[in-house]
C-alpha cells in the first residue's frame, strides 16, 4: 500500500495527534495535500504562527494562506521577513481581527500603511508590538544609519487607537521623541514594558512616561539617554510596579529610588556617568537578584558592600570591569546563588573562587590573560610524564554544573604561546563536566580550536560558536551530531567543506557567521551570497544564512534552551528583553 494512503487511513485522532508535533510549514505545504486532512486541520488551526526570516515567496504565500483562512490566529512573528508584507499585511490583518502579539521588527518594507491597518483593524485585540528597526532601508552610505520609512504621525495615529498595547518595543525609531513618548504615557493605560534604545528620547521623556504610567510600568529599557537643550536636574526614576530596570550608558544625571521600588529584581546600570545615583545601603535591603554594572574602572565601596550583603541571594551578576579591588575577594566565596556571572581579565585567585561556586551555569570571561589561566590550570593539576591531571579536589568541585562556558583571551599576551595556551584551555574544559555550549573568542595562533573542542564529549555539545576555524576544527564539529546552533568564522571565511558539514548536522537549527553574536542589523546579512555548496550539500547555503531569532519565538512552546545562553552572551541593546511572550 502506497505511504499516502496508510497515512490517509489514520483516524482523525491519529492525524491530529501527529499534527501537533509537525512545524507549521509541514503542516501548511504537506498535509493540506489531501482534502479531508485539510478539512481536519483547518478546524484545528494555530493559534501561534512563526514564520520569522522566512524566505520571500514562502513568507508572501503563507500570509495570503493566513488572510484566507486562518482567521483566529493570536501569535504572529514575522522578525526578519522581506516579503512585501506593506501589501499582503494590511490584507490579512483584515482578515485576522484577533491578533494580540505581532513581531514586525526588522522588516525592511513595513511602512505608514502597515501602522495605518494595525490602527484600524486590531486596536482593541492588540498587547504586543514589536517594531524594532521596522522600516528601516540601508542608506547606501558608509557608516550612516538606516533610514526609516515610519513616520511619526503614523505612529501617534497607532498608539491613539491600540490603547491596549501592554509590550512595545520601538528599538531603533528615531522619530520617537518626548512628544511620542508623552502620548504613549497618555493612551497606554495598560503599558507595562517598553524598550528605546536608539530613540530620540530624551531623559525628560523617559522619567515622563514612568511617571505617567507609575502603577503599571515594569520593565523599561533605554541606553544612552540623551540631555535636553535646556539645563537637565536630575531625573528621579521611581516606580512601585517596577520588576526590570534598564538605564546604563546614560549621559543625564539620575536618581534611582530603589525604596520606591519594592519589586525590582534586575538592574543594568552600566557606564553610567555616575554608579552612585543608586542608594546602594537601599538596594543592599531590596529584592534585586540581577545587577549588570559593566565598564566601570572602579567601584565605589557602596556598591561593593551592597553585592557583598545582597551576594547569597543573586542570580545573575554582570561586572565587565577591573576586579583589582580587595572586596572581591569576600564577595565571589558568597555567591551560592549565582546562576549566570560575566567577569572581566579575572586573576588565578579569582578564577579558582569562580569555579567553586556551587550553582553556575553561564559563565562569561573576557580578556583572560594567559599567566593568570597558565597559573590557575597549574594549581589544579599535577603533571606527569609530560600528562597533566585534575587533582582530586578539583575534578570533584570546580564547574560541577557549568553548561555554558565564554572565553575570550587576550591574544597580545599570548603571542607565540600556542601550544601552552591550548594546552591550558583544554585541561579547563576538562573540569567541565556538563559542558554543552561553547563560545570562543580566539584566534587559530593562539589557541587550537580542534584540540579545545576534542575535550567536549561530541554528543553532549549543542551550542557552538568561534571566531575561527580550520579543517581539523571542521572534523571535530562534524562529529557534534547533536549540535542545534552552530557559529563559525565570518561569511568571507565560509567554506564549501563549512556547508557540507552544516548540511550534515540532522538537529541544527541555526548556523552562521560569529558576527551575528555582536551585530544587532539583521537585514546586513541577507544580501550576502551563501557559500558554494560541494555535492550533497544542498541545503547547506539556506541554512547557513538562517537568522537567528534572539527572540526565542515558537509555535506552541516556551523559549528554546540555546536562546538563554545566546541571550547572556550577545552584546545586546537591551538586555532585559530577550523575549516577547507568546
Amino acid at each position: 500500500m502506497p505511504a499516502q494512503a496508510c497515512f490517509l487511513n489514520l483516524s482523525n485522532d491519529t492525524l491530529l495527534s501527529i499534527a501537533r508535533h509537525l512545524t507549521f510549514y509541514e503542516r501548511y505545504e504537506y498535509l493540506r495535500t489531501h482534502r479531508r486532512v485539510w478539512r481536519l486541520l483547518s478546524t484545528h488551526l494555530p493559534r501561534s504562527i512563526n514564520i520569522c526570516n522566512t524566505p520571500p515567496k514562502r513568507a508572501a504565500s503563507v500570509l495570503r494562506w493566513m488572510r484566507d483562512t486562518c482567521r483566529s490566529v493570536r501569535y504572529v512573528n514575522l522578525h526578519g521577513c522581506t516579503a512585501a508584507v506593506d501589501t499582503i499585511l494590511p490584507e490579512m490583518l483584515a482578515s485576522c481581527t484577533q491578533i494580540e502579539v505581532l513581531n514586525i521588527q526588522h522588516c525592511p518594507a513595513v511602512n505608514d500603511g502597515v501602522l495605518d491597518a494595525i490602527a484600524e483593524h486590531i486596536p482593541k485585540t492588540l498587547r504586543q508590538l514589536g517594531l524594532w528597526d521596522a522600516g528601516a532601508r540601508p542608506t547606501g552610505r558608509p557608516g550612516a544609519r538606516d533610514e526609516t520609512q515610519l513616520s511619526k504621525a503614523a505612529l501617534l495615529n497607532l498608539f491613539r487607537k491600540c490603547t491596549r498595547l501592554e509590550v512595545v518595543d520601538l528599538r531603533g525609531q528615531t522619530q520617537i521623541d518626548d512628544e511620542v513618548l508623552e502620548e504613549m504615557g497618555e493612551h497606554l493605560t495598560a503599558l507595562r514594558k517598553v524598550a528605546l534604545s536608539g530613540t530620540s528620547v530624551t531623559g525628560h521623556g523617559y522619567t515622563k512616561l514612568i511617571s505617567q504610567r507609575v502603577k503599571t510600568i515594569q520593565r523599561i529599557g533605554c541606553f544612552n539617554l540623551r540631555p535636553r537643550q535646556d539645563h537637565t536636574p536630575p531625573l528621579l526614576i521611581a516606580a512601585p510596579e517596577m520588576e526590570e530596570l534598564q538605564c546604563g550608558h546614560s549621559c543625564v544625571p539620575l536618581l534611582v529610588d530603589i525604596e520606591a521600588m519594592p519589586k525590582l529584581k534586575f538592574l543594568g546600570v552600566s557606564r553610567l556617568r555616575d554608579i552612585t545615583v543608586v542608594d546602594w545601603h537601599a538596594a543592599a535591603a531590596s529584592s534585586i537578584t540581577q545587577i549588570t554594572a559593566d565598564y566601570y574602572v572602579s567601584y565605589p565601596e557602596a556598591f561593593l558592600d551592597c553585592l557583598e550583603t545582597l551576594a547569597p541571594k543573586l542570580q545573575h551578576l554582570s561586572v565587565l570591569s577591573n576586579l583589582h579591588q580587595p572586596a572581591w575577594a569576600g564577595i565571589f566565596p558568597r555567591l551560592n546563588q549565582l546562576g549566570q556571572l560575566a567577569v572581566l581579565n579575572p586573576t588565578c585567585e579569582q578564577l579558582a573562587m569562580i569555579a567553586a561556586l556551587p550553582e553556575l551555569q553561564y559563565l562569561k570571561v573576557d580578556g583572560l590573560q594567559g599567566d593568570e589561566l597558565e597559573a590557575f590550570v597549574a594549581s589544579c593539576t599535577a603533571e606527569e610524564g609530560g600528562v597533566r591531571t585534575l587533582h582530586d579536589h578539583a575534578a570533584a568541585t570546580y564547574f560541577q554544573r557549568l553548561t555554558n562556558l565564554s572565553l575570550s583571551l587576550a591574544d597580545e599576551d599570548l603571542e607565540g604561546e600556542e601550544g601552552e595556551c591550548t594546552a591550558s584551555v583544554a585541561v579547563l574544559m576538562r573540569m567541565m563536566p556538563r559542558l554543552e555550549g561553547f563560545y570562543l573568542i580566539a584566534s587559530l595562533s593562539t589557541c587550537s580550536a580542534a584540540v579545545v573542542l576534542a575535550e567536549i564529549p561530541p554528543l553532549q555539545a549543542r551550542y557552538l560558536s568561534l571566531s575561527e576555524y580550520d579543517a581539523a576544527t571542521l572534523d571535530v564539529v562534524k562529529r557534534m551530531r547533536n549540535l542545534v546552533r552552530l557559529s563559525l568564522g565570518s561569511i568571507e571565511t565560509a567554506t564549501p567543506e563549512l556547508a557540507a558539514v552544516v548540511a550534515s548536522l540532522p538537529d541544527l537549527v541555526v548556523a552562521g557567521p560569529v558576527r551575528w553574536l555582536v551585530d544587532t542589523v539583521f537585514q546586513s546579512w541577507m544580501s550576502f551570497s551563501p557559500p558554494t555548496a560541494t555535492a550533497g550539500a544542498a541545503a547547506a547555503p539556506e541554512r547557513w544564512l538562517r537568522q537567528h531569532d534572539p527572540y526565542g519565538y515558537t509555535e506552541a512552546t516556551a523559549m528554546k534552551p540555546f536562546d538563554q545562553f545566546v541571550g547572556f552572551l550577545e552584546e545586546c541593546e537591551d538586555p532585559i528583553y530577550p523575549t516577547m511572550e507568546p
